[in-house]
């Protein structure tokens, strides 16, 4: 059982210390480079192979296709993604890029799908990939 005196003194101690805790939307720490946050495709880089589709364990990118570019493009569901950036690895084109933004939060779960219009896409020349794809 804890006696009065060490609770007081622990309760002093403790009410002139600085707050360890940070007030998060205003202060923020840096993010470890290794973190894994939001993906995006580089739409030029991208050459439509649906390697990334392929291995995604969640199933959050689909490959669609546009009639006007004559190509198809991975449009990604982050509600689903989980972010186990098997689709980075697997990419050897190297269009699908990583980055440490995080904060996803909404009420609106359509606005967490990466949609492309018409003219955002455009045809690509076949060319070599940047690395050899690992195929299994």
């Amino acid at each position: 059982m804890v006696s009065a005196p060490k609770l007081l003194k622990e309760a002093l101690t403790t009410l002139f210390k600085r707050p360890v805790t940070i007030q998060y939307p205003f202060e923020r720490r840096p993010l470890d480079p290794e973190f894994r946050g939001k993906i995006s495709v580089d739409l030029e880089a991208c050459t439509g192979c649906g390697m990334c589709a392929r291995d995604c364990p969640a199933g959050a990118i689909k490959m669609v296709f546009f009639p006007k570019a004559k190509r198809r493009v991975p449009v990604i569901d982050f509600s689903r993604c989980y972010f186990c950036y098997q689709c980075v690895e697997t990419c050897p084109w190297e269009a699908i890029k990583t980055s440490t933004f995080f904060e996803l939060a909404t009420v609106d779960k359509a606005s967490l799908t990466v949609k492309y219009g018409e003219e955002e896409v455009k045809p690509v020349k076949p060319r070599p990939p940047k690395r050899r794809p690992f195929f299994r």
